[in-house]
């Protein structure tokens, strides 16, 4: 668009509108790129930064990314053994396997593991691949140099991958109870091969449905480290997006619904878009014992509890603190880390992490456990945060032995020794002693020094007057540079503050290491079964925690007098690490002081130029508080109950609603319950599930009584349907697997659904109801109309099993349609109606042959 601009003259801020609506110049639009709304921000059009090459035609290609970096390399040869070193680096050039979990939980948990179970991918499939690639590399190889641009022109009709069979998928042998698996097969193999294919189709379908969760293997380790019991309290303090908490929610879940659960669990995140990102992964599960709430994890409030009239503090029985890193652990799923990383990226976190790891310390109740994870494997991230916390408790916490649970998991002992690297490339061996090894290679100051030598070079060409200036630079930088040293030595605490390093980052002694047994952590390295890399360390808390407040003011005064620079940390994975890093205790009281106290929630003071400058993580959002159902609406609960027919068993003291109109109401697990009524300073996202919503009608055909007004004003939504359906006496209808497919294909007649569906329809009014599938007989799905699926007997029969005890909130008019959302009958035509769930074509128009010849080759060109 500069060149554009140019044209018309100005900047192209100003000019932006003109050249992207302006079509006088003489360019086709499938020869420019442009790049607008989200998209554009993340620079998906810009072939300077990773793009798209523009060069390489309409469709273009990805630019290929160096998997290496000199730094990275040099820094981690200091830590990683000498004979293991050539697979570590191997292994993290590597593309990562497909991992996913299955719902533990679910109802459909075993189903799903016997259907995994059964996945094989023949030879016969691939085949013609196999002959194909056979073909073009004879081809290739007895072309001459001279043919090299026409095989780049024609790369898309080659095949994509070597022969080969790509193994099922399988178990992960260290997960329990088979419910982690594992592919290694490369993305694009899902579309080029068609058994492929259809395992992605049922991949997509159980993950919307909440059957299964797609999550990196290592990721799955820090909760089963928690030992989670069904009864406790869970603090989640960085939860997005989620993949970790819905695994703990499964721990919580030991019986399945209607039994809520007495234990809960509480995500934050300090990120309020993350925060619905989180609530679309957790409303997966269904489940009523989860609180998502926006905190900064390490000002996270105190919560307090009622106990026999009396307020007491509220501490859990389990906190995973997996906190923001520079997550050089994933590199093999984020290979832009390659060229971003730096070794100041991880001491830039390492007091933020010590902040949230002691404050999770004050939250955990005596005898708890609580896990520290990272996604990284420097140790200014890992073992120094662990060896302050333990310091800094004073004996309240202890580092526990886990080396005998999950003996299939391989892992190495934490670290107890280990230098830091400050931004210039410098070692260091302890705090203000400098280390006399090389500089870190690809460091500035290497690169400085270069550029030096080659200046100097250059310089013995122009003559001994250069020679004679030369010399003077040289003089002059050493002495500043003594200068500095001297001054870093007068003073090493400024010297220190200058390069952004606490002491805390460096190691312990050999005393103190074995004291706190530093060995007691797990490090797990990709090469050792083919994952990322992850930290984790498992501690224990012992008696209370000592008071640190007066520790933190004293340091934030010594801080205060020293003027140092800003502490952004440029390159770093996780996007949740910009919000923390406000996170110093002047903009914690910033925060608080924008937000008001109103039933629970804090409405914000709107700052419009905060909030629309046009980043997302600056606005502010907020949510309604929860509150009971007035007595006021007692006769409408009634109404509901004789309606659906719900039994007093049901528990009615747990619902709760967001507004004076009670459009939607939610069921709310107790303990949650309780929290939300002691606890107003908690800014609660979302909690709960919603289990009836309020309908509006509007009549058709008011002379028809069957399109009336119905008899109940709410309907049931399909998000809690499993944990009232239990209750439900009336308006459930038993529908068979052919009648499910009938109704993904399109709103059904009732005259084209079974006979006996028909029959109990003809009992119920019109309105609000639900269908559970019931297959009494699975041979009748043989017998299955062409004209209400576009899918063959074997592809209805290969998937029947799954549809049994499946259930949908409904409606009933004139027809019968399931009250779900667009992407989960998406889902659910996936996995039973492949070939219904494509797009659908143009509706054809007559027009002229030559008008259809034009149109033909413009469809070519898009």
């Amino acid at each position: 668009s500069s060149g554009i601009n140019a044209e018309y003259g100005g900047s192209p801020k100003t000019n932006a509108t003109k050249s992207i609506y302006s079509f006088t110049f003489s360019l086709t639009l499938s020869q420019i790129t442009f790049t607008m709304g989200r998209r554009g921000k993340k620079g998906k059009g810009n072939s300077n930064n990773g793009g798209w090459d523009q060069t390489k035609g309409k469709s273009g290609t990805y630019k290929e990314i160096v998997r290496n970096s000199e730094m990275f390399e040099d820094f981690y040869q200091k830590i990683i053994p000498a004979n293991e070193w050539g697979d570590f680096l191997y292994t993290l050039q590597q593309p990562l396997p497909s991992t996913f979990r299955v719902t533990a939980f679910g109802v459909f948990a075993q189903k799903i593991k016997e259907k995994l179970q059964g996945f094989h991918f023949s030879a016969e499939s691939l085949n013609p691949l196999q002959a194909d690639t056979d073909t073009t590399t004879t081809t290739q190889t007895s072309a001459s140099t001279s043919t090299s641009t026409d095989n780049n022109n024609n790369n898309a009709n080659q095949p994509k991958f070597r022969a080969q069979i790509f193994a099922p998928p399988s178990v992960l042998e260290w997960y329990p109870d088979n419910l982690a698996w594992y592919m290694n097969v490369p993305r694009k193999a899902f579309k080029d091969i068609p058994e492929l294919g259809a395992f992605h189709h049922f991949l997509i379908a159980q993950t919307d449905q909440g059957n299964i969760t797609r999550q990196e293997a290592v990721s799955m380790i820090p909760p089963l480290f928690l030992d989670i019991q069904e009864d406790h309290s869970i603090l989640d303090m960085c939860a997005a997006p989620g993949s970790k908490t819905t695994q703990m929610l499964e721990m919580i879940h030991t019986k399945p619904a209607p039994n809520i659960p007495k234990g809960f669990v509480v995500a934050n995140d300090a990120d309020s878009v993350r925060c619905y990102m989180l609530v679309h992964q957790t409303t997966r599960l269904q489940t009523p014992s989860i609180v998502v709430s926006n905190h900064m994890a390490q000002s996270f409030p105190q919560l307090y509890e009622n106990v026999n009239n009396t307020k007491i503090p509220k501490h859990f029985d389990r906190i995973l603190c997996d906190v923001p890193c520079s997550g050089d652990g994933t590199l093999r799923k984020n290979p832009d880390l390659w060229k971003k990383w730096t070794a100041q990226m991880g001491l830039g976190l390492h007091r933020l992490q010590l902040q949230i790891a002691l404050r999770a310390t004050k939250l955990l109740k005596v005898g708890g456990r609580m896990v520290y994870s990272t996604c990284s494997m420097n140790p200014a991230e890992d073992e120094a945060v662990i060896m302050q916390v333990l310091r800094q408790s004073e004996g309240s916490m202890v580092l526990l032995d886990v080396a005998d649970q999950f003996p299939a998991l391989k892992r190495a002992p934490g670290l107890t020794n280990w230098k830091i690297c400050d931004r210039n490339g410098f070692w260091w061996q302890s705090y203000g002693v400098k280390s006399d090894e090389r500089p870190l290679n690809g460091s500035k100051i290497l690169k400085t020094q270069s550029n030096q030598r080659n200046q100097n070079n250059q310089n013995e060409h122009s003559g001994s007057s250069s020679n004679t200036q030369n010399t003077q630079a040289k003089e002059k930088t050493a002495e500043s540079s003594e200068d500095k040293g001297e001054s870093s030595n007068k003073n090493n605490d400024k010297y220190m503050h200058y390069l952004k390093i606490v002491p805390s980052v460096f190691p312990p002694t050999a005393e103190e290491a074995e004291k706190f047994g530093l060995k007691r952590c797990m490090r797990l390295y990709p090469h050792f079964q083919d994952t990322g890399g992850f930290f984790i360390a498992v501690l224990m808390k012992v008696a209370p925690s000592p008071d640190f407040s007066d520790r933190y003011a004293e340091n934030r005064n010594n801080e205060a007098e020293i003027k140092t620079e800003s502490e952004n940390v440029e390159g770093v994975e996780n996007e949740e690490i910009q919000d923390f890093s406000e996170g110093s205790e002047s903009a914690g009281k910033k925060r608080k002081n924008d937000f008001k106290q109103k039933g629970g929630n804090k409405k914000p003071q709107v700052n419009e130029e905060e909030t629309f400058a046009g980043d997302i993580k600056n606005r502010v959002y907020f949510e309604e508080p929860f509150l009971p159902l007035p007595e006021t609406f007692t006769p409408t609960l009634n109404q509901i109950r004789n309606y659906y027919g719900v039994s007093d068993s049901f528990p009615w003291n747990l619902l709760m609603t967001r507004s004076d109109k009670i459009q939607k109401i939610y069921v709310i697990a107790p303990p949650i319950k309780s929290i939300l009524e002691e606890n107003e300073k908690l800014k609660v996202v979302n909690t709960g599930l919603k289990i009836f919503e309020w309908h509006e009608f509007q009549k058709k055909n008011p002379e028809n009584e069957a399109e009336g007004k119905t008899e109940c004003s709410y309907r049931i939504c399909q998000y809690g349907l499993k944990w009232v359906l239990p209750y439900i006496t009336k308006r459930i209808v038993y529908i068979t697997h052919k009648d499910l497919l009938t109704l993904l294909s399109d709103n059904a007649p009732i005259p084209k659904l079974e006979p006996s569906t028909q029959a109990q329809l003809s009992n119920i009014s019109f309105g609000s109801m639900v269908c559970v599938v019931k297959n009494s007989d699975s041979n009748n799905n043989n017998n299955h109309s062409s004209s209400s699926s576009s899918s063959t007997p074997s592809e209805v029969n290969n998937n029947s099993e799954l549809s049994e005890g499946m259930a949908f909130a409904a409606w009933k008019g004139k027809s019968l349609a399931l009250f779900i959302s667009k992407m989960e009958l998406s889902s659910l035509r996936n996995l039973f109606l492949p070939k219904l769930d494509q797009p659908k074509k143009k509706r054809e128009t007559k027009v002229e042959p030559k008008k259809a010849a034009e149109k033909s080759d413009s469809e070519g060109e898009e």
